[in-house]
């Protein structure tokens, strides 16, 4: 690909990143028009529907995602073999995965 259209396809996508954005914050103020709600009852609604540990969660498959591409690139780096990349990135998201259900799961039962 030539390195003009790097710049054109950045802004496309940040173009389009804006314009979803506006649009989808618009049709949640027009959903509130619509139902008649006021503006407390509707700031209610949505806390409800909130996951308090969604960043936790987030931050747990980052960080095993990004111990996962280190070990690839330092078993790659040791032997010379291209594999290990791919391996240890799918590997590290799959268990961050399982242990932010796990720590999810434990946080919410500390709660009750």
């Amino acid at each position: 690909m030539d390195a003009n259209f790097v710049p054109i396809i950045f802004f496309i996508v940040v173009g389009a990143i804006l314009i979803s954005y506006f649009y989808f914050d618009f049709r949640l103020k027009q959903s509130i028009v619509e139902r008649g709600l006021t503006k407390e009852e509707m700031v209610e609604l949505l806390k409800k529907n909130r996951n308090p540990y969604s960043l936790l969660k987030l931050g747990i498959i980052t960080m095993i995602f990004a111990i996962g591409l280190g070990l690839g690139f330092l078993l790659q780096a040791a032997t010379e073999i291209d594999e290990w990349i791919p391996f240890f990135v799918l590997l590290g998201l799959g268990a961050g995965m399982i242990v932010a259900v796990f720590v999810e799961k434990k946080m919410q039962s500390k709660e009750m």
